[in-house]
Formats: C-alpha cells, sequence, structure tokens
C-alpha cells in the first residue's frame, strides 16, 4: 500500500457514556466502523480511526428498496448528464454512481431546506435510514458482482469491481458521533484526520494518494492545487474502479482503421473493432441500441441515426433507458465498435445549482449542522473525475467524488492581502496601547 504523504492522528482517551468507543486501525482495514470523540495528533504512519459502529448487513434493505434507489439513481443521472452537456461541447465521461454516493454521505449531515433540496433533486425518500441503508445494499451487491466465480479464462480475472468510501477531517474538529455512525454503518468509511488548517498541501497529497490506491492509479490528481483551503473541514470521497472482459472478446486481427463520422460533418480515422456475434439488439425512432457483455455487466450503446444526435440525447431520460431495455432481443448483429479512451473532469456546482441544490453551496445558507454542530459549514466544491479505456479485451474505468466542506469562519481567518500601495503604520504598545511610532510609507 502507498503511504500518505502526510501524518494522520489517532483518538486518545475514553468516549463519553452511549457514544461508540474509538480506536485506531490501519488504513487496510476492513470497513466496518467510524470515528467519534476529538483526535489528538501524533506523528506517525497513516491511520484510519474507527468506532465500535458495525456496517449494516446486506437485508438491510430490501431488494424493493434497493431497486426504488436505483430508479432514483438513474433518474438523477440522466437529468445531471443533460445539464452538463448544456455546456460541454467535446467528449463526457461520468459515474452517476460515484456522484449519488457521495452526494448521499453528505446529506446525511444535512437539514432543514439544504436536505430537502437534495432530496427533491437526487429522489431521496422520506426516510433517510431507508435510503442510507439502500446505498449499503448497492455497494454490497457490487462488490459480491465481483466475487463470484466467473469463468474466466486461465489466471484471468474476468470482473474487477471495488468500490469504496471514506471521510478526511480536520484534526479536532466537533464532528458529530451521528453523522460519523452513518457514514460507518452506511458506507464503510472511517475518518482520516489531516490538518487542512495548517498544512493544506500535505491534506490534499494525503486524500489524492487515497484516490490513486483505490483506483490503480488511474486518477493521481483528483484535488488540484486550489481546491481545499485552511477553512476546508471536511472532504468526503467515493472512488469506484472498474476492469471487466468482454465475454466474447474481440480479435485483434479484425481491428482496421475506418472513418469516424464527427458531428460537424467531417470525419476522423479510428481503430475499428469488428465482431460478428449474438447480442441484444434494439431499435427505434432515429436510433439503434446494442448491449455488449462484459463478465457480470454490459455496456449499453445508443447510436443515432446520421443528423439525429441532439434529437435521441434530449429524449434520453430513465423512461427511455427502460423501454429501450424491455424492447431488446437477441439477434445477430456485425458490429463495429471503435477503440477509445476518454477521460473528463468537472466541478459540478454549477450543474447542480440549476438542477436545484442550492443552499449546499451557499455560505449563509447551508445546514449542515448534521456534520457537526454549527451553521458555518457549506459545500465549496463537488470534483468529479473519471476515465475510461475500451479495446478488444474489455473495458478499464475509475472514478472518484470529492465533496469539499469549508467553514465560512475560523479563529484565523483566510484573508489575502498584497501590500502594493502607499500605506500608513504604527507601533504600539501591547499593554497600554499607546502609540509609539506612527508613519506612512510612499515609495519602500
Amino acid at each position: 500500500m502507498r503511504a500518505l504523504a502526510v501524518a494522520l492522528l489517532v483518538v486518545v482517551g475514553c468516549s463519553p457514556a452511549g457514544q461508540s468507543v474509538i480506536s485506531p486501525s490501519p488504513a487496510a482495514s476492513p470497513p466496518t466502523a467510524a470515528p467519534t470523540g476529538s483526535p489528538v495528533a501524533i506523528a506517525g504512519p497513516a491511520v484510519e480511526l474507527r468506532s465500535s459502529v458495525a456496517r449494516q448487513p446486506i437485508d438491510a434493505a430490501t431488494p424493493e428498496q434497493l431497486a426504488q434507489l436505483v430508479a432514483a439513481d438513474a433518474n438523477f443521472a440522466l437529468r445531471l448528464y443533460r445539464q452538463i452537456v448544456s455546456t460541454e461541447r467535446g467528449n463526457v465521461f461520468i459515474s452517476p454512481y460515484s456522484i449519488s454516493t457521495a452526494l448521499s454521505m453528505a446529506y446525511a449531515g444535512a437539514r432543514g431546506n439544504t436536505a430537502q433540496e437534495m432530496a427533491d433533486v437526487m429522489g431521496i425518500w422520506p426516510d433517510a435510514g431507508a435510503w442510507h441503508a439502500a446505498r449499503n445494499r448497492l455497494d454490497l451487491e457490487l462488490a459480491a458482482a465481483a466475487a463470484m466465480d466467473w469463468p474466466g479464462e486461465g489466471e484471468v480475472v474476468p470482473l474487477t469491481l471495488e468500490p469504496v468510501n471514506t471521510f478526511f477531517g480536520q484534526a479536532d474538529f466537533p464532528f458529530e458521533p451521528s453523522f460519523l455512525d452513518v457514514l460507518a454503518a452506511s458506507y464503510g468509511a472511517g475518518m482520516n484526520t489531516v490538518d487542512f488548517a495548517n498544512d493544506t498541501a500535505a491534506a490534499r497529497l494525503a486524500i489524492n494518494a487515497w484516490v490513486a490506491e483505490r483506483t490503480h492509479d488511474r486518477i493521481e490528481e483528483l484535488l488540484a492545487q486550489g481546491d481545499l483551503t485552511i477553512l476546508t473541514r471536511f472532504v468526503l470521497v467515493n472512488a469506484i474502479y472498474f476492469k471487466a472482459s468482454w465475454i466474447r472478446k474481440f480479435n485483434p486481427d479484425q481491428t482496421r482503421t475506418e472513418p469516424f463520422q464527427l458531428l460537424d460533418g467531417s470525419s476522423a480515422d479510428v481503430p475499428m473493432m469488428h465482431a460478428n456475434e449474438e447480442f441484444e439488439f434494439a431499435s427505434g425512432e432515429g436510433w439503434q441500441a446494442v448491449r455488449v457483455p462484459y463478465f457480470g455487466a454490459s455496456m449499453v450503446i445508443v447510436v443515432p441515426d446520421a443528423g439525429r444526435f441532439s434529437d435521441v440525447e434530449a429524449t434520453i431520460d430513465s423512461d427511455f433507458l427502460a423501454a429501450m431495455s424491455a424492447q431488446m432481443s437477441e439477434a445477430m448483429v456485425d458490429l463495429g465498435l471503435p477503440r477509445w479512451e476518454s477521460e473528463s473532469r468537472f466541478d459540478l456546482l454549477d450543474n447542480l445549482g440549476r438542477m436545484g441544490i442550492v443552499d449546499l453551496f451557499d455560505p449563509d445558507a447551508a445546514d449542515l449542522s448534521g456534520v457537526a454542530d454549527t451553521r458555518q459549514l457549506y459545500v465549496s466544491h463537488v470534483i468529479h473525475q473519471a476515465n475510461v479505456t475500451v479495446d478488444e479485451n474489455g473495458t478499464e474505468a475509475a472514478a472518484a467524488t470529492a465533496i469539499v466542506g469549508d467553514e465560512v469562519s475560523a479563529p484565523n481567518r483566510y484573508v489575502t492581502l498584497t501590500i502594493d500601495r502607499p500605506f500608513l503604520y504604527f507601533i504600539q504598545d501591547n499593554t497600554t496601547g499607546e502609540i509609539l511610532f506612527l508613519g506612512r510609507t510612499l515609495t519602500p
């Protein structure tokens, strides 16, 4: 495991009666609990704090609740996608799962109108506990799919699917035990305590190292310089890594360079893979679709007719996908599929704001009092990065989402002052306040 580039922290002392007991454990420990209490900084290797709160069993949510969650996520995903492509002109690749999971962790600490806006936009039902339990079941179902004994070729592992969550919190900040317990029970997330206030750079390196390790180095710098400040108090992170083999791999000998038609009417030469196999296929007004299966997953490709891309893209919603899926049936398909790679990085604040999540990002209106007993917290960034590689063997993809929570004010305010103009100054005695010297500088 890569060592994190920061000295993390552990809790010492006893917890109040009725609260979870804290114990330090290595960062690689199974995700079973989260921390409570007030950390005390010590130097040492990376340590993740965990409480005695166990992760919920998979049956804490019913299959019906899981299906309801998946439907809500699909609806949210496609509406968010339309918001993104309304301003983006190039390739777009996101992980709706990662975004929804990270926002759901933030929702656990939201209250009042902030929580209501998030629920309205994301489709969260009134029973928040059931929502979090369903998210827990989703994560465990995903992990179980990768653990199945798929019929691979020799030693090849045909499906790797690794979802993981964590919480980076400011040392000595009074996080609510109930919030941390939700992260433990429903998201398997402990808390890595860092010092945003005094060593922001080291905290950023620690978070990026954590993400890089969990995405097999496909995402090495989720947080750029400037994404964190000395007023950052927490960062919620979801990461997911996916690698899957096609059930029927494409023969590399049949891959050849062919033209790919662009939206502006021009074309570009691309490596086109070919297969003549039975696939699930559907077609409708202005489009065709094919489902290409992996072991344990599948890629559904919707291909608008020439000149119909914008029309079809605008109609794709959860109802469209459900109807298309119901219509699919086996057919012999002479398939040509390009090899490609794609990567996207977004700060989703504006997109989510246009969808109706407003208070969460407003320093004057945000209510994250469930995270800590203060009205001074708000979310300053929702950073999402994802990338994908598709070739003859299959697909490798990774995504990560970081929700950055800042404090509106702190004992040491964060200001920038460049003294690049004439100034006055005086020297005072601290005890009496007496002005000992007074002056001005017009030209240093």
